[in-house]
């Protein structure tokens, strides 16, 4: 494990930001469960699930900053357990949050799909769509945890106020193991958010009568809508960007998975001194836009949107 001397020494007093970030996590996970109990009490699998990851990314950050203020950390705990835990949960994450955006989306088509609507879904079929959204949101994080831990250079890193850390070779194996399954889940999520779009305006003249059908209401759609597709323009881009800069340089060691798990130099950490990491201030974002959406139960904004597009009431 990590010894003093792995440390360099920063800062030795609680940063503006850690002050921030321990008041805001804390305020934002607690805000996150009105609209959690909303969607369990719909059954809304894909909802669920995205609220999940945000709730659970902002529980980590408040735990985090709690354990480790300094930047400074040579006297703290050295993360042992929680940290193993906590990085195969961030290396679920991205994939997860996308996956369950994924299949709020694929819900929303399929309200809007005119064929499947006349009759409304089977019982096969309710079971069958259950068991898609399942291995998306469930069983596709799982598997990402596996693809990290084969390409993970160490047990974890620990950062400063932000906490624990996942280390991933930079080669090409790692690169692809790690990409893939957000660029295949980004890419079908976009491809639902283009079939919804067409459709609401394909259909806007009947749009009132198919959510009937569909036993939901305008408002309950636009928002499930809006949030999946900021989500989606929001996460799109920047996972894009990381892949771009995390490409591995030409001439990069070939991967080796008995070198990089030799039990003599894989079960430690590395300590590095650092401040808040981006990713902690857009979990704190996407809480906000969660409590916003379902939490206050407004019609107005929803029913404006409706309104530009067209939809007016039957």
């Amino acid at each position: 494990m990590a010894t003093p001397e792995n440390y360099m020494i920063v800062e030795t007093h609680i940063i503006p930001q850690g002050i921030i970030l321990a008041v805001l996590a804390p305020f934002v996970f607690i805000l996150n469960f009105p609209p959690l109990i909303w969607h369990f009490r719909n059954r809304n699998t894909a909802a669920i699930c995205m609220v999940f990851w945000v709730m659970l990314m902002n529980f980590m950050t408040a735990i985090n900053v709690i354990i480790w203020p300094y930047i400074d950390m040579r006297s703290m705990y050295d993360g042992q357990g929680l940290c193993d835990v906590e990085i195969k949960l961030l290396g679920a994450r991205s994939p997860g949050l996308t996956a369950a955006v994924l299949c709020l989306l694929r819900a929303l088509a399929r309200v809007l799909n005119t064929e499947k609507n006349l009759l409304g879904p089977t019982k096969a079929q309710k079971r069958r769509n259950t068991a898609v959204e399942m291995g998306w949101c469930v069983v596709l994080p799982l598997f990402t945890m596996l693809l990290q831990w084969i390409v993970q250079f160490n047990r974890f890193a620990l950062t400063g106020v932000s906490g624990c850390q996942p280390f991933i070779t930079n080669d090409w194996t790692g690169w692809t193991l790690t990409a893939l399954p957000l660029l295949l889940t980004n890419a079908v999520a976009v491809y639902y958010a283009v079939i919804v779009i067409i459709r609401l305006f394909k259909y806007k003249s009947s749009f009132n009568s198919m959510l009937a059908s569909s036993n939901t209401t305008r408002s309950r759609f636009l928002r499930l809508f809006i949030i999946a597709f900021v989500f989606l323009i929001g996460i799109t881009p920047l996972q894009i960007y990381i892949l771009v800069v995390q490409v591995p340089p030409p001439g990069a060691k070939p991967f080796s998975f008995s070198t990089i798990h030799d039990p003599s130099s894989w079960n430690s950490s590395v300590v590095i001194p650092s401040t808040v990491l981006y990713d902690r201030w857009t979990n704190l974002g996407c809480g906000l836009l969660i409590f916003f959406f379902f939490g206050l139960g407004k019609d107005a904004f929803t029913d404006f949107l409706l309104q530009g597009i067209g939809v007016a009431e039957e």
